[in-house]
């Protein structure tokens, strides 16, 4: 049975902005852009942040 690798602290929404600008710029240029093949063009959803302290 295969082990299951470390959990990354990996956080999609951080990234957001970059997303976003990418899926505007596939928007605009997927005719002509080898890069947007296969990128989703529909807004992304996130997760939210789970790695801030609490606040009590």
């Amino acid at each position: 049975m295969p082990t299951q690798a470390p959990e990354n602290k990996f956080q999609e929404v951080r990234c957001a902005r970059v997303f976003e600008s990418m899926r505007q710029c596939c928007l605009k240029f997927k005719h002509i852009s080898l890069v947007c093949e296969g990128y989703r063009l529909e807004p992304r959803e996130f997760a939210p942040v789970t790695d801030r302290p609490d606040k009590n």
